[in-house]
């Protein structure tokens, strides 16, 4: 196994450490909702950018899609990108996600998706209810995947498939980098298949995200620094997203998805 270590204090600013997830997020759909953003070009805006939408409308080819069926978004921000798949798919949504801050956001501006607070190693779901869980954009925050992909096959039905959409590394293993640990495909797959799940669609790509999206979230983006650039966890977030944009810039990051269905087998 290659592990590469690229520490760096992304996240802190004069000597605090900021929390550059939550509160850039607030802001966002604070700014997003005060233009008056809506439909389309809300989720365009708030969506998560490398990669979007290609690796997202990727991983949903291999999603089961009902009018009664569930998914879970499991770390979904303000909920931006469920609401984009509830409109897809027209399935039923529920987003869990740890900041009561995305969750209030969420409620206010996509009121189809019901959204609760909690986490993804302790999912406040019960077992077998859902027909696909979604995380995006959430395996490079997490250092120990195991106990998610645990929580994820209880809540899914027989057959639920679980589908994983982030930047992933290009060359060797695993990266560690500032707040991030990007894994290869590679090792992805190993992990779903040690905890029971079978991969049956996988796709890589371009980390760019699709011009149409950028736009809405480029614009949203120059307002938020205007309202907001003085403040200390925005310049975390910047050095975050900076550090981020570096390692693509370099090539060392891909475009990533993997479907797997949940199998009858015990996990390994």
């Amino acid at each position: 196994m290659t592990v590469m270590n690229l520490v760096e204090p992304a996240t802190v600013h004069g000597g605090v450490r900021a929390d550059v997830f939550d509160e850039p997020a607030r802001w966002r759909a604070a700014v997003a909702a005060a233009v008056g953003l809506s439909g389309l070009e809300l989720c365009q805006a708030l969506c998560a950018g490398p990669a979007f939408p290609s690796a997202l409308t990727t991983a949903l080819h291999a999603i089961p899609t009902r009018v009664d069926g569930l998914i879970i978004d499991v770390g979904a921000g303000t909920g931006a990108t469920a609401e984009h798949v509830r409109q897809v798919t027209g399935a039923r949504l529920v987003t869990v996600e740890p900041s009561p801050g995305a969750v209030d956001a969420c409620h206010r501006l996509f009121p189809e998706v019901s959204a609760v607070l909690g986490r993804a190693d302790a999912l406040p779901i019960a077992p077998g209810v859902a027909d696909a869980v979604l995380l995006n954009g959430v395996t490079s925050l997490i250092a120990e995947l195991a106990p998610v992909l645990a929580e994820a096959r209880r809540v899914l039905v027989p057959g639920g498939v679980l589908a994983i959409t982030d930047l992933v590394l290009d060359v060797g293993d695993v990266l560690i980098a500032g707040p991030n640990v990007f894994r290869s495909i590679t090792r992805l797959t190993r992990e779903l298949v040690a905890a029971g799940f079978e991969p049956i669609e996988i796709g890589l790509g371009s980390t760019d995200p699709r011009l149409d999206w950028a736009s809405p979230r480029e614009a949203l983006d120059a307002l938020v620094a205007e309202a907001f650039g003085d403040d200390d966890a925005y310049a975390a977030f910047r050095i975050d997203q900076a550090h981020l944009a570096g390692l693509m810039r370099r090539g060392m990051l891909l475009g990533g998805c993997i479907a797997a269905r949940s199998s009858h087998r015990s996990p390994r």
